[in-house]
């Protein structure tokens, strides 16, 4: 259940004097449940991705948006396996050069997905290109969450 509440007086029992915080939430629950799609460029390159998409749909329904991207991450690494499965460490290779390893967030097998928070993610997609080429990955699932706009892009 949604408790459409703006303030919320936080209790700590623990210590010896009970103490309390006055917290504020700017963002009504219209904003945070109503997120705008942007999905035109996504591409479900295997049935593993829309599962991915799925999964985000339902955090996003479940706890809204405009919460740290991080979580959103966190929570979906969860849901492809957790960190043992999902997150593995790929060699970074630029002209057949070995420059090092990254770890990448592997849904399926040669592809990853990304997760950000940029607030203008214009021009963001030749960056993740250019990583997508140097990990040797097939595609990458970028989702980038700003605030209530949610951009789902395939890059390949």
């Amino acid at each position: 259940m949604r408790a459409n509440v703006n303030h919320a007086k936080l209790v700590n029992f623990r210590p010896t004097k009970v103490r309390g915080l006055l917290r504020y939430n700017a963002v009504l629950n219209s904003d945070r449940f109503s997120p705008q799609w942007h999905d035109s460029a996504w591409r479900p390159l295997t049935p593993r991705c829309q599962e991915l998409r799925q999964h985000l749909a339902d955090l996003l329904a479940d706890w809204g948006t405009h919460l740290d991207f991080r979580l959103y991450k966190e929570a979906l690494v969860f849901f492809c396996g957790g960190e043992a499965t999902c997150v593995k460490r790929v060699p970074l290779v630029h002209q057949g050069c070995e420059l090092g390893t990254h770890a990448v967030n592997a849904h399926a097998d040669g592809l990853a997905f990304m997760v950000t928070a940029f607030p203008d993610p214009n021009g963001q997609c030749e960056p993740i290109q250019r990583l997508r080429e140097i990990t040797g990955r097939h595609g990458i699932q970028w989702m980038n969450l700003n605030k209530r706009d949610v951009q789902l892009v395939t890059i390949r």
